[in-house]
């Protein structure tokens, strides 16, 4: 009985332990050398890893904001159908990152084997340290150009596109997100070790989740220098003054440093200036492509046509790269938000057979762990409880088991 027990604390504990760490991946709190690898094949999965918190931490806001609104009796707080429409923006992203994953760590070691100007030491914390703050570089200006070109708008305004702010939002993303990823992160093959690539390349994506909340106003003195609720949240507003500004992943110093920080001042509008006004997970993911398409159409000249594409998403014959910021809309706090009936049990159901299609295709890419070598492609079926259809995520004319979905990966990397 005494062993038994003994046993079963030291599970608790050990349990407890684990989940700590996982916990810790969202704020960067990693030991180094337990971060540190000689060869990508080792460097674990920390994103799939951190799936539970993410689960855990969305069940607790989630619960906390349900107990303000029976508390308060203000039943337009918490927006199921919102949620859903941004898991589900998470799960069609995972299912077509199937196809190519694996291929950005495959084409970074060719380049960096190849190409490299130094070496610098693996094992070294100056190494490590490089990465994290390489990673945030990088990123700051690939962020900074998917709002301030056209076509890499229409893939990252599905993130923008929700009007609530959680962190459910975090996870609301496009299909073609990480495409441009390529051409942006790859000059750092000319010196950083692919192993700290993909170390820090997962750690910096993670940091972002906790970020998206309501629940954190402050956290002191650390809001001059990281990334935090507040500055990000100026990030998602529709304010004037919010529009683009702070586009760093985990530290605010690259906006302040290159002019494209903003305070949180008044009260945030989130969303996008002119609203998606849809739950439809196809509206949401395409509906910038098609206006895209439609102003290639109304310009003029075959040269304002490419501009188009290629400047912000403001920008007409006229005005500047960006556009006139003075014609975008004027939002203030509170506007009125696109509202779809949706009851809290029909939204439990959605959010628990979305999680059970994550679960499952994640179950499929640990099948293929065993098997998968380096630069072989596996065909890893996988099932997708997604709106095919296109009606809403709610709508039963949706088949929520469409199955025999084959998706390609390249090997088991995390990216």
């Amino acid at each position: 009985m005494e062993l038994e027990m003994r046993y079963g604390n030291e599970t608790i504990v050990s349990g407890v332990k684990d989940g700590l760490q996982r916990l810790g991946y969202l704020f960067y709190a990693i030991d180094p050398k337990d971060s540190t690898f000689l060869d990508v094949k080792d460097v674990p999965n920390y994103v799939d890893l951190a799936i539970p918190v993410f689960v855990t931490g969305m069940i607790i806001e989630l619960s906390y904001k349900m107990l303000r609104v029976m508390r308060k009796r203000t039943p337009h707080e918490v927006n199921h159908a919102d949620t859903v429409t941004s898991l589900y923006a998470g799960l069609l992203q995972e299912v077509f990152r199937a196809a190519t994953r694996g291929f950005t760590t495959t084409v970074y070691i060719w380049l960096y084997n190849n190409y490299r100007l130094v070496d610098l030491p693996i094992d070294s914390m100056f190494t490590w340290l490089l990465g994290a703050l390489s990673l945030d570089f990088f990123y700051y200006w690939f962020h900074r150009a998917n709002h301030e070109i056209n076509v890499l708008w229409a893939a990252h305004q599905v993130h923008h596109s929700s009007e609530e702010y959680n962190l459910s939002t975090a996870l609301r993303q496009s299909i073609t997100q990480n495409i441009p990823i390529i051409l942006v992160y790859f000059p750092m093959a000319a010196y950083l070790p692919p192993t700290h690539f993909v170390v820090h390349y997962q750690l910096n994506l993670l940091y972002q989740f906790w970020i998206h909340t309501e629940e954190v106003t402050s956290i002191g003195f650390l809001e001059h220098v990281l990334m935090t609720p507040s500055h990000h949240r100026v990030h998602h507003g529709a304010n004037r003054y919010c529009i683009d500004k702070n586009y760093g992943a985990c530290l605010i110093i690259w906006d302040k440093a290159f002019g494209t920080f903003a305070a949180e001042n008044d009260r945030v509008v989130y969303g996008l200036t002119h609203p998606v006004a849809s739950y439809n997970p196809w509206t949401v993911q395409g509906g910038h492509y098609a206006h895209i398409w439609n102003k290639i159409k109304a310009m003029p000249t075959l040269m304002d046509k490419v501009w188009a594409v290629l400047k912000g998403p403001g920008w007409h014959p006229g005005t500047a790269r960006l556009g006139d910021p003075n014609e975008l809309p004027d939002h203030k706090f509170p506007m009125k938000k696109y509202r779809r009936p949706l009851s809290a049990l029909t939204a439990l159901y959605l959010i628990f057979q979305t999680a059970a299609t994550t679960v499952n295709l994640q179950h499929y890419y640990y099948s293929l762990k065993s098997n998968i070598t380096n630069g072989e492609q596996q065909d890893c079926p996988s099932t997708c409880g997604c709106s095919w259809t296109g009606f809403p995520p709610w709508s039963p004319l949706n088949d929520c088991g469409v199955n025999g979905f084959h998706a390609r990966t390249l090997c088991w990397w995390p990216i």
